[in-house]
C-alpha cells in the first residue's frame, strides 16, 4: 500500500521476508521473535524494562582447550557458576557473530573466573588466546569489534 494507512484494531501478524517503509508507531506492547533488523534512527522511550534471553553454565577446565563452550543460541546474557579462580568459560568463535554482537558474562560466584576467547581469537587488548580474568560477583560485556577481536569493559563489584 502506498499513500494510504493501514489501521489495524487487535493484532499484525506477518509471516515471511516482509519490508516496513516509513514510519511505525506501536502502542502497547510488541513481541519480535527471530531476528529483526532497524535501520536509520530508532527510539526506545518509556521502556519499563529490557530482558535479555539467558542461560546458567558452569565453568570447566584449566585453558582455553577444556573450558566450558558458550553457545549463544541459548543467550547472550550468561550466568556463570562454580568458578574457583581457575575454572573457565570459552567465548563463540568470532566467525560466527557479526560485528556489533553483544555477549555479557556474569560471574556469580565468591571467586574469579577466566573467560577465553575461541582459538585464535582475542579479547582486546589482550593477546591471541589470552584469556580475560572476571573478579568475583562481576560482569565482562564484550562486543565483537572485527574479525579479530572482542572489545568491552569489566564491572567492579559492588561494595
Amino acid at each position: 500500500m502506498h499513500g494510504t494507512n493501514l489501521i489495524l484494531g487487535d493484532r499484525l501478524l506477518v509471516g515471511g521476508d516482509s519490508d516496513l517503509k516509513g514510519k511505525l508507531d506501536v502502542a502497547g506492547a510488541a513481541t519480535v521473535s527471530g531476528a529483526a533488523t532497524l535501520s536509520g534512527a530508532a527510539t526506545l522511550s518509556d521502556v519499563a524494562k529490557i530482558v535479555f534471553s539467558n542461560q546458567s553454565v558452569a565453568a570447566a577446565g584449566s585453558n582455553q582447550g577444556d573450558a566450558t563452550a558458550i553457545s549463544l543460541a541459548s543467550g547472550r546474557l550468561i550466568f556463570v557458576t562454580a568458578s574457583n579462580a581457575a575454572k573457565g568459560v570459552k567465548l563463540p568463535a568470532l566467525t560466527t557473530m557479526a560485528v556489533g554482537e553483544l555477549v555479557i558474562i556474569i560471574n556469580t560466584v565468591a571467586a574469579t573466573l577466566k573467560v577465553y576467547p575461541n582459538a585464535d581469537d582475542k579479547i582486546g587488548p589482550l593477546a591471541d588466546n589470552a584469556a580475560a580474568t572476571v573478579l568475583a560477583d562481576s560482569a565482562l560485556v564484550l562486543v565483537k569489534h572485527d574479525a579479530t577481536e572482542f572489545v568491552g569493559f569489566m564491572s567492579t563489584t559492588l561494595a
